[in-house]
């Protein structure tokens, strides 16, 4: 009996392909938020976790797609949540080769908007914003991975909760009768 191309069994996209090219979204979404609108538009870093969410989402319910329903919930959060795990792992990397590598000079800019909000608001003296910047700068690249990392992790759950909750699923008994 011949094999053709309709019968073969296609293996199901890994979740390493899967973060890999949500990563890469994120980051070509945010650069181009970075360039468009700068620091001063920091309420459209929401934006990147939306895509986060959808794109968990979309991967867990494809995932049981491939799978032909044959998945049960754990299965289907655990694939998102792997998936999430890579983008967490590369967008951490991206990040850290952003702020030492390809834009050193984006610490600064973001010290002195953070500098500036503090002066908006006031209750803090030119002195003691001046002291608490110049302690946060050795600190400022461990933060932002950490923020990453924390929010990223529950944006992903959240994303990969939803996709196995809507994920058609219709998994073999596996009790004999």
């Amino acid at each position: 009996m011949k094999i053709t191309s309709s019968m073969q069994e296609t293996k199901p996209a890994t979740p390493a392909k899967k973060g890999s090219i949500l990563a890469a979204v994120l980051l070509v979404a945010a650069l181009t938020v970075y360039f468009a609108a700068g620091l001063a538009q920091r309420n459209i870093v929401y934006l990147l976790y939306a895509i986060l969410f959808t794109g968990i989402l979309i991967s867990s319910v494809y995932y049981a797609r491939q799978m032909n329903g044959n998945v049960t919930f754990g299965n289907v959060f655990a694939e998102g949540f792997k998936t999430t795990a890579v983008v967490i792992v590369l967008s951490a990397m991206c990040t850290f080769l952003t702020l030492k590598v390809f834009f050193p000079g984006l610490i600064d800019s973001l010290i002195e908007a953070g500098k500036a909000e503090m002066k908006r608001q006031g209750g803090s003296s030119d002195t003691q914003i001046k002291t608490y910047f110049d302690g946060m700068r050795g600190f400022m690249v461990p933060l932002i991975i950490g923020y990453i990392i924390f929010f990223f992790g529950i944006t992903g759950s959240i994303g990969a909760l939803a996709g196995a909750a809507i994920a058609k699923k219709k998994p073999a008994n596996t009790i004999a009768k």
